[in-house]
């Protein structure tokens, strides 16, 4: 024989009987032979190694040696797993009966020779197929015994809850003063109570595991091993399946409990709900008792059923458990139903608060009656306000202390609006606290608009005057977007009339004072930036050159055109600013007090000395015409904000979208990522005077976040932009295109029927009395000439005039002049009219169709789900696609609004700059430099 081959063979021999040495049972002495046996022919293996085949030929002892080995070589590995703890009792009985012996002749006592004798290698096949069975069940029993120790052991993760409970307390009048500050500061006069309760936590993770347990168990019960573990694998995975259901339920009535009591933390919501507070009091009861006996009992199997008396019962368990968490997930939804009735209804009041979130507008309903703690709700509803500035009123003698104001903090009246970059802007009139935070947000709103429009009419006034101010002065006192505004529409008016005279002298004059007046402000801008001046005033003066940049551009436009008339193409457009300014008669109220009496003398001019008569001007409402269409201007503050650099791209673009404003069609802006999608909307936004409305989409994006937006939208007058709506679910997208649909269709309509003549025929005519007072005016006649009465206390006629002064002079004129005065207005302050087009029916409800309101989509093309756009969304909107700015023209405009010298080869340079970046980020999967790193690395 092959020697070397049979010292392989006999070394694994020898491993798997030193494996058996240490399972020896003692006074087995056939098994301890064997083992000495293999001791001692590991320490001759050597000298066999040497000796070779002949030696064996020779030597009969050691011939024999090895043929008792080679028998023992076939018993040995069927002695192993004959000796595997896998092999139970019924096992071995099906060992017996396959080797044809009874189990009850030969007993269950046996010794290794016992085994040997039964000639093992005959039966190996049998022996192999009874211990892989036994194998894979003994496998399957350690699994779900440590499943089971696992589960038994599982104790439910549980976190402290402080809830914050107020309880209204008694008014007690005291004279400290330190008491008084302390009760000005609490909430509705309350005293918090503060009460500690347990919630569950690490729910994920829980039923991860609970999944992965139930797939465990399913693989159990799909094996052939199974077995006798089969009953054991069934209850286990109907316990779990019972725990998983219960923690289901348990983790929907704690998500509502706590949004249910937050909300009942507000006392005044309690008193506001009463029969609902009583509702959810008693499933807190409940609820809370539940949670006691968890803390006092944390293991998971706990909430099963168990049989009274048994270790653990309870009796809020198994299915009393369930019943219980049933029911108080019934009755929070009754309740939450309420409370969704009445949070439905504050929105309704304020239509910009479906905007919000529930947790949020409860938050908003339980502040206190101090307005100061609304103030990041107004930033909510309001992005271009940072902050309000608070005074008492007049009629509280007391100083402006801190400890006054706070003393009395709900009778504060807001005075101002703070925007950004440190911009404040006094309003008109001042805004008094209110209880109803709804009422009080309106109040704002209205306010808001009317100090906008007033303080654009005194903007636009103070630039008519003959002697104007200093361009510093009038930046500073006047609102940034006022300013702004301003200029354009006084360019639009002189361009106007330039193109109507056909006078192409006048045009050049024009571009010519334009250009001169952009270097001034140019060198204004530098001086600034080298004062270190208010970063308001900046962007003001960047704003004022981006856009003489722009108008100068389109006067050249129009100059190289053939055909110089208010009608051509060229200048129909270009989004042109209109405002009705005429000429009014004003006299100074404060000299007429002096004098008392004026005497008719018969001369109008020395009258008018003796009033003194001053021009002045009224102005009617803004308005933006575009082609052959006109949009109001919605007077919604926007402070010092940076404008978008405006290319012949933009005003494409900006054209399209105007036009599926006007419309009433759904603009949709489709382009790669990083070209100013979502900006350009906002500008044309901006441009309008809109409140704007970005909601970014996702997948997990659903149509009821959606339709809550588009519902805001149209009561508010608001633009809602679905950022990325290509990332919405197909099944969201088809929704939203009936929506879109049914919007456009029913504003059409709106719109068809209030331009009706019916409509217009039926408007009430207002007739006027013809205005005497103009014959004491000594300038041009006009066709439409007014008179407007004016204080020395207001530096413009449009701020009116204090009534007590006017009541005085009235009585000082003559008949004529009393009666003119009791049929005017006597302040010519502006003031704001929502516009409606009439009701719609929307998402099941009845409302109101603000006029302003428009819906955008921004589309990315470069991204996979644009393929999957429905066909009936795609009709639904009017689509204008942006591509790649030029990048050269922004950097070199973004330059000239920062006051750079040398604009154009530093533009060059950073073009360079960012070509080569984009080339060394090839790697990369957006390599594109966008739009916004472009404004961010010129700032930097």
């Amino acid at each position: 024989m092959n020697v070397k081959k049979a010292m392989g063979k006999l070394t694994d021999w020898q491993t798997a009987a030193m494996m058996m040495a240490e399972d020896i049972p003692e006074g087995d002495r056939v098994l301890a032979h064997w083992v000495n046996i293999m001791q001692d022919f590991k320490q001759n293996l050597p000298l066999l190694a040497k000796l070779g085949s002949d030696a064996l030929k020779k030597d009969k002892v050691l011939a024999h040696w090895v043929n008792m080995m080679q028998d023992f070589k076939q018993n040995l590995p069927l002695l192993a797993k004959l000796g595997s703890d896998a092999l139970k009792h019924r096992h071995w009985k099906q060992l017996y009966v396959g080797m044809g012996k009874d189990p009850n002749e030969i007993g269950w006592s046996m010794s290794v020779g016992d085994l040997i004798d039964m000639d093992l290698p005959k039966h190996s096949q049998l022996i192999n197929q009874i211990y892989t069975a036994a194998t894979s069940e003994f496998s399957l029993e350690q699994s779900l015994g440590k499943l089971r120790r696992m589960w038994e052991e599982k104790e439910f993760k549980l976190a402290k809850y402080i809830r914050e409970l107020p309880v209204r307390r008694e008014k007690k009048r005291t004279g400290s003063p330190v008491a008084r500050l302390q009760a000005a500061k609490s909430k509705s006069r309350t005293r918090i109570v503060t009460e500690e309760t347990y919630i569950l936590i690490g729910t994920d993770e829980l039923r991860y595991q609970l999944e992965d347990t139930e797939v465990t168990l399913q693989a159990m019960l799909a094996s052939p091993h199974i077995a006798d573990l089969r009953s054991q694998a069934e209850v286990w995975r109907v316990t779990l399946q019972q725990v998983d259901d219960i923690i289901h339920l348990w983790t929907e009535c704690q998500t509502k409990w706590l949004f249910l009591s937050k909300s009942f933390a507000d006392i005044n919501l309690v008193l506001q709900l009463p029969d609902e507070a009583a509702m959810f009091s008693e499933v807190d009861k409940k609820y809370k008792s539940f949670m006691q006996d968890v803390v006092e009992d944390p293991k998971m199997l706990s909430v099963l059923s168990k049989r009274r008396g048994q270790k653990g019962w309870r009796e809020l368990q198994g299915e009393a458990l369930r019943q219980l968490l049933k029911w108080c997930i019934e009755e929070q939804e009754k309740i939450i139903k309420k409370l969704d009735s009445k949070l439905m209804a504050t929105r309704n009041e304020f239509p910009r608060l479906h905007f919000l979130s529930n947790s949020e507008i409860v938050e908003l309903l339980s502040l206190s009656r101090d307005p100061r703690t609304m103030t990041s709700f107004v930033k909510k509803c309001f992005h271009g306000i940072r902050a309000l500035n608070f005074a008492l009123p007049a009629d509280v003698n007391h100083t402006t202390t801190a400890l006054d104001l706070d003393l009395h903090a709900e009778v504060l009246q807001a005075t101002a609006i703070k925007g950004e970059s440190g911009e404040v802007v006094d309003l008109v009139r001042r805004v008094e606290a209110n209880t109803q935070t709804t009422q009080w947000l309106q109040a704002v709103e209205q306010t808001m608009r009317n100090t906008v429009g007033t303080a654009l009419q005194a903007c636009l006034e103070a630039r008519l005057e003959k002697n104007p101010m200093p361009v510093q002065t009038w930046l500073r006192l006047f609102p940034s977007q006022c300013a702004v505004l301003a200029e354009t529409v006084l360019w639009a008016r002189d361009v106007g009339a330039a193109l109507r005279a056909s006078d192409r002298q006048r045009l050049m004059d024009l571009k010519g004072r334009m250009s001169s007046n952009l270097e001034e402000r140019l060198g204004t801008l530098r001086e600034l930036y080298r004062e270190q001046s208010i970063r308001k005033t900046h962007i003001t003066l960047s704003n004022l050159v981006s856009q003489a940049v722009h108008q100068r551009d389109v006067i050249s436009m129009l100059l190289e055109a053939k055909a110089l008339t208010d009608n051509c193409f060229d200048w129909q457009k270009v989004m042109k600013y209109s405002m009705d300014i005429k000429p009014v008669t004003k006299f100074n109220v404060a000299k007429l007090k002096e004098s008392h009496k004026v005497e008719d003398t018969g001369d109008p001019e020395t009258t008018r000395r003796s009033l003194d008569v001053e021009q002045g001007f009224e102005f009617g409402p803004c308005v933006v015409n575009q082609l052959n269409w006109s949009l109001p201007y919605d007077y919604e503050y926007l402070g010092p904000v940076n404008r978008l650099i405006l290319t012949p791209l933009t005003d494409r673009c900006l054209l399209s979208l105007s036009g599926s404003v006007q419309s009433f069609a759904c603009g949709a802006v489709m382009g790669p990522e990083g070209v100013g999608k979502s900006e350009t909307v906002a500008e044309l936004a901006r441009a309008l005077g809109r409140n704007f409305i970005t909601y970014n989409c996702t997948h997990m994006t659903g149509i009821s976040a959606l339709t809550q937006h588009l519902v805001g939208g149209i009561q508010s007058g608001a633009w809602v932009c679905l950022d990325d709506a290509n990332h919405l679910p197909t099944g969201v997208m088809s929704v939203l295109s009936h929506h879109l649909d049914h919007l456009r269709n029913a504003y059409r309509i709106l719109a068809a029927s209030s331009n009706s003549q019916y409509t217009i025929r039926s408007a009430p005519t207002i007739r006027r009395r013809r205005r005497t007072v103009a014959s004491l005016a000594s300038f041009p006649p006009e066709d439409d000439l007014q008179t407007v009465y004016t204080g020395q206390h207001r530096r413009h006629s449009i701020f009116g005039t204090d009534q007590k002064e006017l009541s005085t002079a009235l009585s000082a004129l003559s008949l004529d002049l009393q009666d003119f005065a009791k049929s005017q207005h006597l302040s010519s302050t502006f003031s704001y009219e929502p516009r409606t087009l009439g009701l719609v029916t929307f998402n099941g409800s009845l409302m109101k169709a603000n006029t302003n309101f428009s819906p955008f989509l921004t589309l990315n093309t470069r991204d996979q789900s644009f393929q999957t756009i429905p066909e009936t969304l795609r009709s639904a909107y009017r689509p204008v696609t942006l591509i790649v700015p030029d990048r050269k023209l922004l950097v070199q405009s973004i330059l000239l609004c920062g006051g750079f010298q040398g604009h154009r080869l530093l533009a060059g340079k950073l073009e360079t700059f960012l070509r080569l970046l984009e080339k060394q980020l090839l790697s990369v999967e957006t390599p594109a430099v966008s739009l916004h790193s472009v404004k961010v690395g010129n700032k930097g």
